[in-house]
């Protein structure tokens, strides 16, 4: 993260091994720990530290931490608190004190008052062999406040219809994580770092049309 001046969690050298019998292959799903001279936690809305396995944000302290926004003293006031600077990254950590990355926290979505994650839906959808690329936005809803969205890029010359992708999203994921619609694109928009632009694809859902770009 700029705001910490780079790194905040590695892996060790023993975390990489590619053995199926290695104790810690599974850590390399995760982000690793804090790295020296930081202290990284996970942390629920109250800002207590949360038990293994549960989700909540990342946050941190320590000298690479930087004092806050040039002229923006309310949105350093929301990112720094109590000495603490949140990343806005939810994630979960095991029993080790390895972390893993869920989403983003400003991505997620409130389907009827359950948190539901887009990332996870995203990783079901690429499963899909006619699939590409997918991202997952929220659209308001009256009754849910909030339902997940499919945006679909396929591989060249492959065809599939909505009714596929929700069949696939059907039959791997609990139904109230089930995009409520599927739109095909060409390709996901990106920044010039290569992260999807969800805020172009919400602004589309929005006004009602097509998200083509």
């Amino acid at each position: 993260m700029v705001e910490s001046a780079g790194i905040l969690t590695f892996l060790h050298p023993e975390d990489h091994s590619l053995e199926e019998s290695a104790p810690y292959m599974r850590k390399l799903m995760s982000v690793g720990k804090e790295a020296i001279g930081v202290e990284v936690r996970v942390v629920d809305e109250e800002g207590g530290q949360i038990s293994p396995h549960q989700v909540g944000e990342i946050v941190a302290r320590g000298p690479n931490v930087f004092e806050g926004y040039f002229r923006d003293p309310a949105y350093t006031a929301y990112v720094l608190r109590n000495g603490w600077l949140y990343t806005g990254d939810v994630a979960s950590v095991d029993e080790d004190g390895y972390i893993y990355i869920v989403d983003r926290k400003r991505d997620s979505l409130s389907v009827g008052g359950i948190w539901v994650y887009p990332r996870e839906i995203e990783n079901v959808i690429a499963e899909h062999p006619a699939v590409k690329e997918a991202a997952v936005i929220g659209r308001s809803d009256y009754l849910l406040g909030e339902v997940p969205v499919a945006v679909v890029a396929l591989k060249e010359g492959v065809k599939a219809d909505p009714a596929d992708i929700l069949s696939h999203c059907r039959d791997n994921m609990a139904p109230f994580k089930v995009p409520r619609s599927v739109e095909f694109i060409s390709s996901l928009p990106r920044n010039s770092q290569g992260k999807v632009l969800k805020v172009k694809l919400k602004e589309k859902a929005v006004s009602g049309a097509s998200p083509h770009f």
